[in-house]
């Protein structure tokens, strides 16, 4: 009889553990998926972007942006020249007035980084259009955080275009002489970008260029690399030499 009740109670221990199992897998489960949810929530979809210098000398043609035959030209850059090529086409279409605004040079600059980057390309004009802009080009895309932020426009030794083009304007530029204008909503990035390439021709050259470099990788948490030569919009900054490029990287 003492065996049996013995038996009974271990039987009912065993139950008793078996349950207490399943509590805590389920625990142990649902925690699991509130932490996945929680991380996927902090660090969803990292992306590419690009601000893309789009002065007032390019509104002419900023309606190429919106057409579809020029959206789906093929970025090729292993024949960067037949996307120059189709690119030019497009451009020779226009109104004689848009096509004499501009060398054009100055005019396909923009566009190969739009062949490029597509949707992922962001048009500034001023510095106050950059981090509204860039939040909804984000959220079309459904990213998160930025892996490389491209800084693409004309550039000169610590200097590159948000918007002057070929001209010089505090209020449309990022560079060493301003950094007032555009420090707060570069700020606002810290902690969501990865790296930055400043595809500007000459914009890392001399004291000027290194003092924007550091200058961008304090204020947005990122390493920043800039070339000391001239450029294309298309280009990776970090497959330049050594010699061709100069970076920073913040401080922890």
């Amino acid at each position: 009889m003492i065996l049996k009740n013995t038996r009974v109670k271990q039987i009912k221990q065993i139950k008793q553990l078996q349950r207490l199992c399943v509590k805590l897998s389920l625990i142990l489960f649902f925690t699991s998926l509130s932490s996945v949810s929680l991380l996927q929530k902090t660090w969803g979809k990292s992306c590419d972007m690009a601000l893309v210098d789009w002065s007032s000398e390019f509104q002419c043609i900023t309606k190429l942006k919106a057409d579809e035959d020029f959206r789906k030209i093929p970025y090729k850059s292993n024949d960067i020249t037949s996307t120059m090529d189709r690119i030019q086409a497009k451009i020779n279409k226009l109104p004689s007035s848009c096509q004499k605004e501009l060398p054009s040079e100055y005019t396909l600059s923009p566009l190969l980084a739009l062949s490029k980057y597509k949707s992922h390309a962001v048009l500034v004009s001023n510095i106050s259009e950059i981090i509204p802009n860039l939040q909804a080009a984000m959220k079309s895309n459904g990213c998160d955080s930025i892996d490389t932020l491209f800084i693409i426009g004309h550039g000169d030794s610590g200097c590159v275009s948000v918007g002057a083009g070929i001209e010089c304007d505090s209020k449309a530029e990022i560079s060493t002489t301003n950094i007032n204008n555009w420090e707060k909503s570069f700020k606002s990035l810290n902690g969501n970008v990865k790296q930055i390439q400043i595809v500007a021709c000459h914009s890392g050259q001399g004291e000027k260029g290194e003092k924007l470099v550091a200058e961008m990788a304090r204020i947005v948490g990122a390493s920043t690399v800039a070339p000391v030569k001239e450029v294309r919009s298309d280009q990776d900054i970090m497959k330049l030499s050594n010699r061709e490029r100069v970076s920073s990287t913040p401080k922890k």
